[in-house]
């Protein structure tokens, strides 16, 4: 672990990652009503979120971090770990770096690595294909150096862009990639047992890291994350 001084901790996984948890990837059946779950006082629970004011101008070619020192306030229920900053709508590319909120002073760095894929190479047409690394920061400033795909904190990753419109990832650079930036294979795990590479293609055994060939919820994310630090999960509904 780096001085406290810097701001930044490289961070342990707590335990191996599991498989999607598919009772938790249906974002509308986990929340419900919330007069008729067992866990409504989640719903009950208010909590402040701090949401930074957008951006003067947009991001430099050289990837500065947004300024979020200035912030408003909202209402919002805890369904989460992870905090919602602001929601954005991006066009999501290739390259770019995202941070999450998931504790008071950590911002954890991810990157997306492909966007808008085709069904035959995704869960779900539309996924964005995402790393997260064991790099954590008191500062939103791109770790450029610290990016490397042998330091994840999670497997890859397929997710849609709920997360960002929702407020949780926001977007903080981007860099083009570059080959050292990525697994030399990926590996995900489909439904049946079987492996298949980032084209979709059949491996004959499972390689490490390796995810889950299915579409995460950013419930989903939020559950991974926090496993993955240690953090309590947010109880279902």
């Amino acid at each position: 672990m780096t001085p406290a001084s810097t701001g930044h901790t490289h961070l342990h996984r707590e335990q191996a990652a599991t498989p999607l948890d598919t009772k938790r990837s249906s974002i509308g059946a986990r929340r419900g009503a919330a007069g008729g779950c067992p866990d409504a006082e989640i719903w009950r629970r208010r909590r402040k979120i701090k949401l930074p004011v957008p951006p003067t101008s947009g991001l430099s070619n050289r990837g500065r971090a947004w300024p979020i020192d200035d912030t408003y306030e909202m209402t919002d229920p805890q369904i989460t770990n992870i905090r919602v900053m602001r929601p954005t709508r991006p066009k999501l590319r290739g390259g770019d770096l995202f941070v999450v909120n998931p504790a008071d002073g950590l911002y954890v760095f991810g990157r997306v690595i492909e966007a808008d894929l085709p069904r035959q190479r995704a869960p779900m047409p539309g996924a964005a294909l995402i790393y997260v690394y064991r790099f954590g920061s008191a500062s939103t400033e791109p770790p450029w150096s610290e990016l490397r795909p042998n330091a994840l904190l999670l497997p890859p990753m397929f997710i849609n862009r709920m997360p960002w419109t929702r407020g949780y990832f926001l977007n903080v650079g981007h860099q083009p990639l570059q080959d050292s930036d990525l697994l030399e294979r990926h590996c995900f795990r489909r439904w049946n047992g079987t492996y298949v590479d980032r084209d979709g293609a059949l491996l004959d055994r499972e390689y490490q890291p390796c995810g889950d060939w299915g579409l995460a919820s950013f419930r989903v994310f939020d559950d991974a994350l926090s496993q993955a630090l240690g953090i309590p999960l947010v109880p279902p509904d």
